[in-house]
Parts: C-alpha cells; structure tokens; sequence
C-alpha cells in the first residue's frame, strides 16, 4: 500500500512539476515563479516519498514538459528534475552508527558536492544537446541591448561598436553566471522543500545544523580552480565547459562560505543587520559571493586538516557516510 501510494505521488507531482514548467515558458511574467517551483513538487516526493517517487516524479514531469517541446523537456529533465529527485535520494540514506544507538545520515557536504557534479553535468549535456553557441548567445545579446536603448526616449543614438563590445563580455560570463545561480536556486528549493515535508511529518531526516556542518571535500578546492584556468586557456567549447565547471565550483563554495559566517556570528550583538547588509550587497553587487567562496575553501582546507572526529568547527561530529 506505501508503495503504490508513493507511486501515486510520484505521478501526482510530476505531473504538476511538467505543468509549471510549461506555464513557464508561455507565460513572461510567470516564468521565473514557475521555472522556481516546479522542482519543490520533485524534492517534496522525493523526501517524503522516497526514491522511487522522487525518480517517477522526474520522469513524469519532464514527459509533461514535453508538451512545450522536446528541447522543454530535456531542458527540464537535466537542469532541475533529475538533480531533485537524485539529491533527495541521498538525502534519505542513512546507516546505524557501530554502536548501534544512533542513525547516521549521508552528509550535508558530500550532497552538495554530488549536487555540484550534478548541476555543472546538466548544463553540459544540455549545452552540448541544444546546440549552445557563443555566436549566436552574442549576436542576441546584441539586438537585446539595441532594444533596451531603443525602448529609452528615442534620442540615444546606438554605437554598434560598443553594443557588440558589452554583448561580447556578457556572452562570456553567461556560460559561468547561469550554473552558478541554478546551483544557489537548487540549493534554496531544496531547504523549502525539506521544510514543507518536516511540517507535514513526511521526511525521516532530522534537521541539519547546516551553519556547523555545511561544508564540501578539500578535494573539491580544485574543481573551480581547474574551471577558472580553462576559462583562460582554452577557446569555445571547452571555454564553455571550463565556465559550467568554474560557475558551479565557486557557487558551491560561495555557499559553504556563507555557512561559515552564519556560524562565526552566532550570539554576536547586531547580528541581524549584519547578515541583511552582508546578502543586501550580494544581491546589489554579487561580487562579495567571490569573497565568501574563498572563505568557503579555507573552510574545506581547515576541515580537512583537522585531528579525526573533528569537524570544521573544532567540535566533534559522526563519522560520514562513504
């Protein structure tokens, strides 16, 4: 009966979650509402249902993409169905600790980085499948900006030269900006979608102290490193792949970084304001996030060089799950 009931609410949300999306791509002004909410119905059955519904949820939902186009569907498939419904798989496994008294639950850092891997491979295989090209992103660039100058009060003249300079860097940094803001979106629908299933009483894992433990591999240190050096020495394709790469890596660790200042602020007089100034320039600038990617590398150096059964934080935790 469990089985076919999770099956039920595998098909139920996939079919809601197809059904955002393709209210997405006909709807402007819905697009990114929808574009937000449709992998929650995903990480909501996925967590509360399990495995098999989280999967059946994804397949279902990128089939009812399908309607707005196959290339919907892949689109939905590879950046947003498939990463829910694999992260909360391991969001639900769990093993008894040696002594037996206690259960241990797969760690929050090697989530993220399968969630980082996840993410930098969709965009790839989407990339690579949809025919992405820099050409082309550029020369839309361009008659997008001509439109913005055109819809002002008409007595701007257009400089060609200057249009295509700024279409060529916004170009560049689009294959680098879109994984990154995709990883931080997952990110956020997957904490709304742990809280929405907590409430109901739907998801077995206890709540994280995700400021403590939220962190990724040392090993990991190398991935927007590696990204950032190809994104200098290589020509396009691989320079689109260096940027996925780079893109996912510094956002991952942008947001380890953030985990580590909520941590070090705890208790601390002003607070409060401290963290709506810290993300009002974030969303104002977005360069600080750089900042706090490299604190969230110190973070994963620190971790890794601590004494065994201790974590970042120098308090001890469980041992992780291989």
């Amino acid at each position: 009966m469990n089985r076919q009931y999770g099956t039920i609410i595998g098909i139920l949300a996939g079919l809601a979650a197809g059904l955002m999306i393709v209210a997405a791509f006909r709807s402007v002004t819905a697009a990114l509402p929808m574009l937000f909410a449709a992998p929650i119905a995903i990480y909501i059955a996925s967590l509360g249902w399990g495995t098999v519904a989280g999967f059946l949820a994804a397949i279902v939902g990128a089939g009812g993409a399908m309607v707005a186009g196959t290339q919907v569907g892949l689109f939905a498939a590879l950046l947003m169905f498939l990463p829910a419904a694999w992260i909360g798989h391991l969001a639900n496994l769990a093993q008894p600790s040696e002594d037996g008294k206690s259960i241990i639950w797969y760690p929050l850092e090697r989530m993220l980085a399968h969630l980082m891997a996840t993410v930098a491979a969709g965009f790839i295989i989407a990339g690579i499948a949809l025919g992405f090209n820099s050409a082309e992103i550029e020369r839309g660039m361009v008659a997008l900006l001509k439109e913005f100058v055109q819809a002002g009060d008409g007595t701007q003249a257009i400089n060609e030269d200057n249009l295509e300079d700024s279409a060529k860097v916004y170009a560049a940094l689009l294959p680098l900006i879109m994984p990154a803001m995709w990883l931080i979106m997952h990110v956020a629908v997957l904490n709304i979608s742990a809280s929405i299933s907590r409430l109901s009483g739907k998801i077995a894992r206890p709540r994280d102290d995700i400021p403590a433990t939220a962190n990724l591999p040392a090993s990991m240190i190398a991935w927007p490193l590696a990204g950032l050096a190809g994104m200098f020495i290589t020509a396009s394709p691989i320079y689109e792949i260096a940027s996925v790469v780079a893109g996912t890596g510094l956002a991952a660790f942008a947001l380890t970084g953030l985990a580590e200042f909520h941590y070090n602020t705890r208790g601390r007089p002003g607070r409060g304001l401290l963290l709506f100034t810290t993300y009002l320039l974030i969303f104002m600038f977005t360069i600080p996030l750089l900042i706090f990617a490299v604190i969230g590398m110190v973070r994963a150096w620190r971790r890794n060089s601590a004494p065994p059964g201790m974590n970042s934080t120098g308090a001890s935790g469980p041992p992780t799950i291989q």
